[in-house]
């Protein structure tokens, strides 16, 4: 039987029981195996072991110069154990993946312990790779190269490996030949289909998302933003060599730190790499950035990133025309020249695609116009009909995050995740005023019914207040812990979000005097809507869930919807009566706010996330913003009909471009 909890062998305990492999051995074949040593000589010391997370791994040498790694737990470790059992028999043959075999009882000491049988891996770490080649251009282009291929092999085969540090990830290379890339450790790893225990490991903060740790997310995306993370951190040492390695090399995270994940806004190291004159190191960082204040679902894989060496691939976030001719987008992190003085970046003198994802989504007040956010930055204002574009603002040069109309219906506001919130005149196609308003990107945008204030949020858990009559700033606020997912005016009051913290909080308006408080337990909240006529505010989850509020008292609603599906974007009907979702599979759906039963299903846009929707006057229809840069509209009843009828293949014959 396996020991207690707390009661296993320390390292050193391990190493003197395998300096006599055949009293402790429980496998026959392992049995025959000793310690690998320094040299050939039988008195050398052996090599040290590698430390892990509770574990130690042994380098073990047998008959034949045959090599193997053995793996020993320090604690107790039954989920891991349940882990290797669940995927053994599913376990891929890949040359950068090492044959292994689990073995609950492999090893005794006074009892019985598990071990983790495997092959043997040899190359140099990452980060010593990186450490030695920093000069070579060529080296770190034939790295990207390989590191591209790694991922889209992954990626085919639905393969995750959970913890993508440098000293997982080993490489043997010579000049002129394509660096053959290794992968060990396999704690968290996953397979597409195959149910597993949770392994409760999520990497260091220096390679991993800012939000996976605060979700505990374990899914088929997870090596997405740590792959684009490596290509942006080689990209940026091929172009850039001895200089950027000299200020920002050799540290825990090879060049990006978790600070750079958490406040790209004050990054140096982001701003150093968007001045670059390299196309790929730009677009790769655009990339980036974007991950960042993304959820993790929505990352791209690098084969979708349109890099100069990769032919006919389709862009995840197309990129804009000015990328293309080469000019510099200023995500307006900080200067490398000037760190505090970030200057206002000048409109864009070229079009952008109206192909890109829609992102936001808002009606005038006489309900005769919408406004378009897109992806690429662009902000169009539309008639009802959709006949033609009526104006067009280029001023983000990174995706729209929230849009807003005045009270009069002449200005349009918008936030960008490039921490810009623009006032544009539409009618005259100026912009009279915009500014900084949040150290990270700024996610929503709301005004009161007056239209006296326009309230902001950020990624980095701030509110701002801006006065519209006297153009007057509030100071930045700290409302949430991590990013602000939503914020509404609601009558005297304005009611926030925050995504990490999952908590709901109402403001007083002037002052920013906060009222009350709730929150989802942990659930991390992905966006939130309130109606004031049914007096009930929504959210959604990143567990897939709704849950309801009372929008003067916060107190929890009863009702929980199981969404099946993580809903993105979440709207009530004009009556509360109905709550309409975008969800990440591209779907919307529709469901009752009483009785939380699902009364509407269409299938938008396959597997692309719906990020924009909004319920038209009276809540008999919907404009529904998809992935391909359409503004499409449905009726109610016609999502009612496809839910009931034809919930999983039905066409679009009733929806109608806008």
């Amino acid at each position: 039987m396996n020991a207690p909890n707390g009661n296993w062998p320390g390292t050193e305990d391990w190493q003197a029981a395998l300096l006599e492999p055949h009293r402790h051995f429980l496998d026959h074949e392992l049995a025959g195996y000793g310690l690998e040593r320094e040299s050939d000589k039988d008195d050398s010391p052996p090599l040290p072991p590698l430390l892990g997370d509770n574990s130690v791994v042994f380098r073990m040498k047998g008959r034949f110069q045959k090599r193997r790694a053995v793996k020993l737990w320090t604690r107790a470790v039954t989920s891991r154990i349940a882990r290797y059992k669940a995927i053994e028999s599913y376990w891929p043959t890949a040359n950068f993946l090492a044959g292994l075999r689990i073995l609950p009882e492999g090893i005794r000491l006074i009892r019985t312990y598990p071990l983790l049988d495997m092959d043997l891996l040899s190359g140099t770490r990452l980060d010593d790779f990186l450490s030695k080649k920093h000069l070579d251009p060529g080296a770190m282009t034939d790295l990207l190269k390989a590191w591209f291929g790694l991922s889209s092999e992954m990626e085919s085969n639905g393969w995750v490996h959970g913890d993508l540090r440098p000293d997982n990830i080993l490489i043997s290379y010579r000049s002129g030949e394509t660096p053959r890339l290794k992968l060990v450790d396999y704690d968290g790893f996953l397979i597409r289909g195959v149910d597993l225990p949770p392994s409760g490991s999520f990497g260091r903060p220096e390679f991993q998302h800012p939000l996976r740790r605060s979700m505990k997310y374990e899914g088929v995306h997870g090596d997405r933003f740590p792959f684009l993370l490596h290509a942006t951190a080689f990209a940026a040492i091929r172009a850039r060599g001895g200089k950027i390695w000299v200020r920002h090399g050799g540290g825990s995270g090879t060049l990006f730190q978790a600070k750079d994940l958490i406040k790209p806004g004050q990054s140096e190291l982001l701003a150093e790499c968007m001045d670059s004159t390299d196309p790929d190191l730009r677009v790769l960082t655009e990339h980036l950035v974007r991950a960042i204040s993304n959820p993790i679902e929505e990352t791209p894989p690098l084969s979708e990133i349109g890099v100069s060496w990769l032919k006919k691939t389709k862009s995840w976030y197309p990129a804009t025309e000015a990328s293309a001719l080469g000019s510099k987008p200023d995500l307006n992190l900080v200067s490398s020249q000037v760190a505090n003085a970030p200057t206002i970046p000048a409109p864009s003198t070229t079009e952008k695609s109206t192909k890109s994802p829609i992102t936001a989504l808002a009606l005038a007040p006489d309900h005769k116009r919408i406004a378009v956010g897109n992806q690429d930055g662009l902000v169009m204002v539309m008639d009802r009909g959709g006949k033609r574009i009526l104006a067009k603002m280029s001023d983000h040069r990174l995706q729209i995050n929230a849009l807003t109309f005045s009270s009069n219906g002449q200005f349009v506001y918008s936030a960008g995740m490039d921490r810009l919130v623009c006032a544009f005149q539409w009618v005259l196609q100026e912009t009279p005023w915009r500014f900084y308003a949040h150290e990270h990107s700024t996610t929503c945008l709301s005004t009161d019914r007056m239209g006296a204030f326009l309230v902001s949020g950020g990624g980095d858990g701030t509110i701002t207040l801006r006065n519209l009559e006297t153009l007057k700033d509030s100071e930045p606020l700290k409302a949430h812990k991590g990013r602000i997912s939503s914020c509404v005016f609601l009558e005297d009051f304005l009611v926030t979000a925050g995504l990490d913290d999952g908590k709901v909080a109402t403001w007083q308006t002037r002052g920013l005097t906060p009222l009350a408080k709730s929150d989802f337990h942990g659930d991390c909240i992905i966006d939130m809507d309130a109606n004031q006529f049914a007096k009930i505010i929504a959210v959604s989850t990143s567990s897939r869930r709704i849950g309801f509020f009372e929008t003067n008292t916060l107190k929890r609603g009863a009702l929980k919807i199981d969404t099946k599906v993580t809903v993105q974007t979440l709207r009530l009907s004009p009556k509360g009566t109905y709550i309409a979702g975008g969800c990440a599979d591209g779907s919307v759906r529709i469901w009752n706010t009483k009785s939380g039963k699902l009364v509407g299903n269409m299938m938008v846009h396959h597997k692309k996330s719906i990020r924009a929707v909004m319920w038209l006057p009276g809540g008999g229809s919907l404009l529904i913003g998809t992935a391909d840069g359409k503004v499409k509209r449905y009726t109610l009843a016609w999502l009612m009909f496809c839910a009931l009828f034809r919930p999983k293949d039905v066409e679009h014959p009733r929806s109608r471009d806008f």
